[in-house]
């Protein structure tokens, strides 16, 4: 780092990744992604985002958000439908009905999602070349052992498993429920995405999440490279500025990100009907998810980005009187 100028190194060349990348690069703030992928490979099958989502990946940037809503696809439906895939009767999925459980409005139009590969691949067009280091590839799995562990659920699930390929990617899904980091930066270094809260799957909010996290860090970094030459000694240096504008993004995104972790567990357990106060009662059910996922939803990313500027200046000023 040189005395003048702010620049980041990213490691994980994911959704969360590349989105932060290309806002710091828009904003003029150098950039170093490291991958342990041999290329841009997303791992999954859909990747969907809230209304929200996609306001937050305005914020990172316009030209991101126009990427995405060139391979995005809107719902079908502005229902989410919740069906049971596991009591189902007959063998044959053409002939049996799901059962529906309940289902919740989305709003006109529902959500919007793609491949994940798609939508990494858009993003990633925009990166020079020489941005991105990358190393190691993933393991393969066999699709019979998948076949094997769902072999007790009904035609549908198992009608679906059949499609998928063979060989499969095979990955570890982790989450920090059990562990949580008691802060998301120390020093200049911080995590985000899922480094500081990996999710269990079900909320099915996590990239949001992490791409909300990508808004604040492109804004506190920005504000911070603004200050350089701006103000000289105190809180005028370059690794003091950092600091600042990642403790102020702890402050903005943990309780929020590490509420998702846990919402993502209890949502999980509720989904496999293991939640001992819910069971398979569908209308405690639907109560859970239906507050759950509007926290999710309305969450107002204007105000976050209000609070991440005001945070920034009350510590820089705090550092300064010091």
């Amino acid at each position: 780092m040189s005395t003048d100028t702010i620049g980041a190194a990213i490691v994980g060349a994911g959704i969360k990744g590349i989105t932060l990348a290309l806002g710091l690069m828009s904003r003029g703030i150098p950039v170093r992604v490291y991958e342990r992928a041999r290329d841009f490979h997303e791992i999954g099958a859909g990747i969907g985002f809230t209304l929200n989502a996609e306001w937050a990946m305005k914020v990172v940037g316009p030209h991101i958000h126009a990427a995405f809503k060139r391979v995005a696809m809107p719902n079908a439906s502005d229902w989410f439908q919740w069906v049971d895939g596991f009591n189902e009767s007959g063998t044959d999925p053409r002939e049996t009905e799901e059962q529906l459980l309940f289902k919740i409005y989305l709003g006109e139009r529902g959500f919007e999602g793609c491949h994940r590969a798609q939508f990494l691949g858009e993003p990633a067009r925009l990166l020079p070349e020489d941005v991105v280091t990358s190393h190691k590839a993933l393991d393969t799995g066999n699709k019979a052992d998948v076949a094997a562990a769902f072999s007790h659920f009904g035609p549908t699930m198992r009608t679906i498993i059949d499609l998928l390929p063979d060989p499969i990617d095979q990955w570890a899904v982790f989450n920090t429920y059990d562990q949580p980091p008691d802060k998301y930066s120390r020093g200049t270094v911080c995590i985000a995405g899922d480094a500081a809260h990996a999710a269990a799957p079900h909320h099915g909010a996590g990239a949001g999440c992490g791409v909300e996290d990508a808004a604040v860090l492109c804004a506190v970094l920005d504000m911070a490279v603004k200050r350089v030459g701006a103000t000289k000694g105190g809180s005028g240096g370059n690794a003091a500025l950092i600091t600042i504008a990642f403790e102020t993004y702890d402050a903005v995104r943990c309780e929020r990100a590490q509420w998702l972790v846990e919402s993502s567990r209890i949502i999980g357990n509720l989904y496999e009907w293991q939640d001992n106060e819910v069971g398979a009662d569908a209308s405690k059910c639907h109560d859970e998810v239906y507050w759950r996922s509007h926290r999710i939803w309305d969450y107002d990313i204007d105000a976050m980005m209000r609070k991440t500027a005001k945070v920034f200046e009350a510590r820089v000023a705090e550092v300064a009187n010091h």
